[in-house]
């Protein structure tokens, strides 16, 4: 390990990755403000360091809640991932911005061989694990990683990402994170899929009246190889449209009350006065019970 001023590292292919346990041990006995200034010069070294191993033109960028590293090609997305946080904050109410340790850290990479070396270390799994354009990491200290791509892929998905990073302090249904995570990335790239048409909806009643609706309200089916994956994103996109176009204004309470342990059906009864199973009827066929 080595270790510059109080942030210690260990190193996985030749990059380095904080030992944010630790460091995190050391701020219990400072007071909240302290520690927010503590954590964004954490936040800052490593990104230094991380810089400057991978010994390329890569720099860190800095706004007003946006840390990111990358190089200069990448320096106008710091300023789309301000106003994609503005975005989701006017959405839903700024909840997403409560007790933040520090600021949301962006690291894009032009290899693809270093972009995978470095997530190699927060994939548990041994062996091969599936390709991806980048991910949100919720290890240590909240990070998107993005790997290569064209500038467009890159700015839909840090707007994912971002919003799983803005989200992360919740403990939210998966159904709900991926709905409002395809929401701000359509807003964010300028354009709106169109609603489920009739072949779609027939194809959702025959899926999920066959399957049922439990792997998608525990968020399983997000994870499944099968076409489950992919109705279970679209429904999650569904019904957060839905939800918003049917009361906007109770959406942020809705999503801060939420909850995985039920799917969110107590906050939907208490926010919307029904149940869940009265949106997600319309597309899916005859109702079942959302939670466990």
């Amino acid at each position: 390990m080595t270790d510059p001023g109080v942030l210690a590292f260990e190193s996985h292919y030749g990059l380095p990755h904080p030992c944010w346990e630790s460091f995190a041990k050391r701020l219990d006995k400072l007071d909240a403000e302290a520690q927010q200034v503590a954590w964004r010069a954490a936040v800052e070294t490593w990104l230094t360091e991380l810089a400057r191993a991978l010994s390329v033109d890569a720099m860190v960028y800095a706004s007003e809640r946006v840390l990111l590293l990358g190089s200069a090609a990448a320096e106008p997305l710091t300023t789309f991932a301000e106003k994609t946080l503005v975005y989701v904050d006017r959405l839903l109410d700024g909840i997403g911005s409560v007790e933040r340790s520090g600021p949301h850290v962006i690291i894009v990479f032009d290899s693809i061989e270093r972009y995978y070396d470095y997530v190699d270390y927060y994939h548990t799994e041994s062996g091969e694990y599936g390709a991806s354009a980048g991910m949100f990491v919720n290890h240590g200290y909240p990070q998107t990683v993005v790997g290569p791509g064209e500038p467009s892929d890159r700015r839909a998905t840090i707007a994912h990402e971002l919003t799983h990073d803005y989200l992360s302090n919740l403990e939210l249904p998966r159904w709900i994170e991926e709905g409002l995570a395809q929401l701000v990335e359509q807003y964010a790239a300028g354009y709106q899929s169109a609603g489920l048409n009739r072949e779609q909806q027939q194809r959702h009643r025959d899926h999920w009246s066959s399957a049922g609706l439990e792997p998608f309200w525990t968020g399983e089916a997000f994870g499944m190889p099968d076409e489950s994956q992919e109705l279970a994103y679209q429904l999650a996109l569904t019904l957060i449209r839905s939800i918003i176009s049917d009361a906007a204004e109770k959406t942020a309470e809705f999503v801060r009350q939420a909850h995985y342990s039920d799917a969110g059906e107590a906050a939907a009864q208490q926010v919307f006065g029904h149940s869940l199973v009265d949106y997600v009827g319309a597309f899916t066929g005859p109702p079942e019970r959302s939670g466990t």
